[in-house]
């Protein structure tokens, strides 16, 4: 039988590329073993670890262009997994690990359904706010992890957010906070996240927006018919909204009774005007899909194609603009942090400022 040399070649290759990429940044047994051992030593830290074990979630780490990100949390099937990217420094790795950890609490806050709503179709506007609150709620987590830390004479953690090793617009967004709002100004911790966690809602997070719109470009490619569409929109499973008083605790005991989905009506009056429109496009669409022609729907289509793309092509380091109730409503939810007041509004509002 003949021997396949370019298969033994790419083979041998990878493992080369394997055992350089451990002899540089350290093995991946080790590396896990000692981030491991740094959130073990976190206020709470040993408690997380159990329930990820119990909840059968897998913690992996792999090199950082097969992770694609400093971490992830993820469902394989039913199967829970965290894999973190080894970057060599394990103290970047520990933060890293507590902002999936938190991901983990929130998914097993819904069981059965999670936290998945990228590109849902049938309640779009739930599903981009819950979306942002769940990132904004782990960033919150590992700055203040973090911050702690720092408090506590262990600076490390704190340094592998901000030079260099943790670099996406999040953590930008999070030291721009910080310049203008710093940590030792606030009166307790509670109120400090609550004004970080409303800060990324309503001026952060710019790359998962436009991330988020993306994905729901997908659902409405020019080559999708009207029948495509309906049984896209029968299989949509909308992530959850169900809240957790263990992981609203951080923000204040009175925030342990508010729901997710109370939260993300009152931050909807906050959000842009082009991201309003273009969500209520879509669930118009949604809602109406039984009595659209085909004509009808491919130029709502088109229509939703033109808007979700601006969206996801925004600069990441461009900023909001608000006008008229949006940027009342902004001030409000900034105002309402500080104070301690559940940033909740009862009905929604229109989508056209005032």
């Amino acid at each position: 039988m003949p021997t396949n040399n370019t298969g033994l070649f790419n083979r041998a290759a990878a493992g080369f590329g394997a055992w350089l990429y451990q002899k540089r940044h350290g093995r991946h047994d080790v590396r896990r073993a000692e981030m491991l051992e740094r959130v073990r030593t976190f206020p709470g830290g040993p408690e997380l670890l159990d329930q990820a074990q119990k909840l059968g979630v897998d913690i992996l780490v792999a090199p950082e262009k097969d992770v694609g990100a400093q971490g992830t949390y993820d469902r394989l099937g039913d199967k829970p997994v965290i894999y973190i990217a080894n970057t060599g420094n394990s103290a970047a790795m520990a933060v890293s690990l507590w902002h999936e950890l938190r991901h983990m609490q929130q998914d097993a806050a819904n069981p059965g359904v999670g936290m998945m709503y990228a590109g849902q179709l049938k309640d779009p506007r739930t599903a981009v706010l819950m979306s942002m609150m769940q990132e904004a709620d782990a960033f919150t987590a590992e700055t203040l992890m973090a911050l702690q830390q720092r408090k506590a004479g262990k600076p490390e953690y704190f340094d592998a957010m901000f030079k260099g090793y943790l670099p996406d617009g999040a953590h930008r967004d999070i030291a721009r906070f910080l310049r203008g709002n710093p940590y030792e100004q606030f009166k307790d911790d509670a109120t400090f996240a609550r004004s970080l966690f409303t800060h990324l809602m309503l001026d952060g997070l710019m790359s998962y927006r436009a991330n988020y719109f993306q994905r729901l470009r997908l659902r409405f490619l020019p080559e999708r018919g009207l029948g495509d569409f309906k049984q896209q929109v029968e299989l949509s499973a909308q992530g959850g909204a169900k809240g957790s008083a263990e992981l609203a605790k951080l923000y204040g005991d009175q925030f342990k009774s508010v729901s997710p989905r109370a939260l993300a009506v009152a931050f909807w009056a906050a959000q842009p005007i082009d991201e309003r429109e273009a969500l209520d496009r879509v669930e118009e669409t949604v809602k109406n899909i039984d009595r659209l022609t085909e004509q009808q729907f491919a130029e709502s289509r088109l229509d939703i194609l033109a808007r979700t793309k601006e969206l996801s092509n925004k600069d990441p380091d461009d900023g909001y603009f608000r006008v008229g109730e949006a940027e009342k409503a902004a001030r409000a939810l900034r105002e309402q942090a500080i104070a301690g007041n559940p940033p909740v509004r009862k009905t929604p509002p229109p989508t056209r400022p005032v």
